[in-house]
């Protein structure tokens, strides 16, 4: 199912936990995300995060994204060079006797 970017960027930001996924790892980024303005080139979301001593990051912008792809807890979305990533959102639970 398809949803609008700022839907996909707000269920982002109300995610408790964000896992990014690359086949069969996942790592927990640092997203940062602005605002919507109507701009093809406007960087709506920086995802950063560190893998093995590395610093790694990728840029969102508005144009490649109109529509997100969402499957569940699932969201998939295109970067600066024009590459899917997926996005996976959890919410943070209590253990509870």
């Amino acid at each position: 199912m398809k949803i609008p970017l700022q839907e996909a960027l707000d269920l982002i930001e109300s995610a408790d936990i964000v896992k990014l996924t690359n086949g069969d790892h996942f790592y927990l980024p640092h997203i940062s995300i602005d605002g919507i303005n109507g701009d093809p080139l406007n960087e709506v979301m920086i995802v950063t995060w560190d893998e093995d001593g590395y610093d790694y990051a990728f840029k969102v912008v508005e144009g490649d994204n109109p529509e997100v792809e969402r499957d569940g807890h699932k969201l998939t979305l295109i970067d600066d060079e024009g590459e899917p990533f997926e996005l996976q959102l959890f919410r943070q639970v209590p253990i509870l006797p």
